[in-house]
């Protein structure tokens, strides 16, 4: 935190930035009254929230405003921004309406896919993999995503997508690599210039061909690419997607699928807090408790469950074992 004393600071894609995070940049802007700059579009999808089931719109953070009290709507300037005119303007028509016409080119045999459902990503990653691995020497790798196991099967110049930071290797999380090597075992795979075992590989990539909701958030896409499970997405969600894209010709999706019309989750407003916590405050409570032969009352607030035995014993894990009356929750 000291080292943040009297510096600027720059915020890229700021929409994508996990609250605890945020909460840190609020506290050196607090402390040290840093100049912050935020730069990023509030129609994307909301922060990725480990552990949390609690989001909340930066654009109308209070916290967000104090820090930013000034804001500039950049222009859209052709060639110098990631889409061309006709997807601009296909997604200020949707951003008003909620609307999108279907005229998208229909979904084709691409290696990149989006979509909302991971039993989607799972089945769309088997299919391209094996026709990937046509006529080349192939291997099989035991993948580990989200706790399960994934059997695909791989070969030299498969794109894959790392699942972790690995900063010793300068690799980072959602940023995506190719396989330029495998030795004659089947072993050792070298991604870009690093060699990995095959456990080390298993554990920390997975092919790149579908991948799910804010995979592709910050992606400039150059190529051909399938968005699939539009039917289940939300307005940001779709936005996002839409707008990865460097020309519309290169969009696919199922126009039949296309809903009459999106509009962004509801989300609660809420302040930054520590995003672990998040899921807690979901059960907080206040509450009153009054003891026997005493009329002194206690006070407090607990996210645990307040409940007492039959001889009148509370049971937390905090005050176990003290004699009440009553347990009074708000």
């Amino acid at each position: 935190m000291s080292d943040l004393e009297g510096k600027t600071m720059f915020i890229e894609e700021y929409s994508m930035v996990p609250n605890k995070w945020m909460t840190k940049i609020y506290q050196a802007f607090s402390k040290y009254c840093n100049t912050v700059y935020l730069f990023g579009d509030k129609n994307q999808c909301n922060p990725v929230e480990g552990h949390s089931q609690i989001h909340y719109n930066y654009f109308t953070s209070k916290t967000i405003m104090d820090m930013c009290p000034e804001r500039v709507k950049l222009e859209y300037i052709e060639g110098c921004s990631r889409y061309d005119t006709k997807t601009r303007e296909k997604l200020t028509k949707f951003l008003k309406t909620g609307k999108i016409q279907p005229e998208f080119p229909a979904i084709g045999k691409y290696y990149k896919n989006i979509c909302y459902l991971n039993k989607t990503r799972r089945t769309v990653t088997e299919i391209c993999c094996n026709e990937f691995v046509k006529n080349k020497k192939d291997n099989v790798v035991n993948f580990k995503y989200n706790g399960k196991a994934e059997h695909c099967k791989v070969a030299v110049g498969m794109s894959i997508l790392v699942t972790q930071n690995l900063k010793r290797e300068c690799m980072f999380n959602m940023v995506e690599f190719r396989i330029y090597e495998i030795d004659e075992h089947g072993t050792s795979f070298k991604v870009n210039n690093v060699w990995f075992e095959h456990n080390d590989l298993r554990q920390s990539f997975i092919p790149a061909f579908c991948c799910a909701v804010y995979k592709y958030q910050d992606a400039d896409i150059k190529e051909n690419y399938n968005i699939l499970d539009v039917n289940r997405m939300d307005k940001k969600q779709l936005y996002t997607f839409l707008s990865r894209t460097t020309k519309f010709e290169y969009t696919h999706l199922n126009n039949q699928k296309l809903n009459r019309k999106y509009v962004p989750r509801l989300q609660p407003k809420l302040e930054l807090m520590n995003s672990h916590l998040n899921s807690d405050f979901l059960y907080g409570k206040i509450y009153e408790v009054t003891f026997e032969n005493s009329d002194k009352i206690s006070v407090g607030l607990t996210c645990e469950k307040l409940t007492q035995d039959s001889n009148g014993m509370l049971l937390t894990k905090r005050a176990k074992g003290i004699k009440i009356a009553n347990i009074f929750q708000r």
